[in-house]
């Protein structure tokens, strides 16, 4: 995800606010611009909300690059898969009980393709990610 996605998000959004990790012996979480953001506060579950929030300004961006099919729909669907696997990722890789059929739920969601709520094929998160890396080309 940071490989495709960070750059993008920055240039297009820089002044868009995050919240910043704790730092070593810092009790407070700093608020910052994302082009200030460092690559490791790109989480799995940042991604996913920035995602829920930004989905009509992504959707815009993508139609002025020429690809229509990322529209507000198709990123909904992304975030939906993206929050399924940041939730199989949580339950496969912290310290609780686990169970083999989250791993392999949550290699399907990386790498497999389904079907949406809305009827939508979606393909792998591996796979969609490319578009951060469309985005990344506009850029230039």
């Amino acid at each position: 995800m940071q490989e495709c996605f960070a750059d993008a998000l920055k240039h297009y959004f820089p002044d868009h606010q995050m919240r910043g990790m704790r730092t070593a012996g810092s009790p407070d979480q700093r608020i910052r611009c994302l082009k200030d953001a460092s690559p490791e506060e790109f989480t799995l579950g940042w991604y996913s909300t920035f995602i829920k929030y930004k989905k009509n300004n992504l959707g815009s961006i993508m139609a002025q690059l020429g690809y229509e099919v990322y529209d507000r729909q198709w990123w909904d669907d992304f975030r939906a898969k993206l929050f399924e696997c940041k939730n199989r990722r949580n339950d496969c890789c912290h310290t609780k009980l686990f169970r083999w059929e989250n791993l392999e739920t949550l290699l399907k969601t990386i790498f497999a393709a389904s079907e949406s709520e809305h009827h939508n094929r979606i393909d792998g998160l591996i796979y969609e990610s490319k578009v951060g890396l469309l985005m990344k080309e506009g850029e230039r």
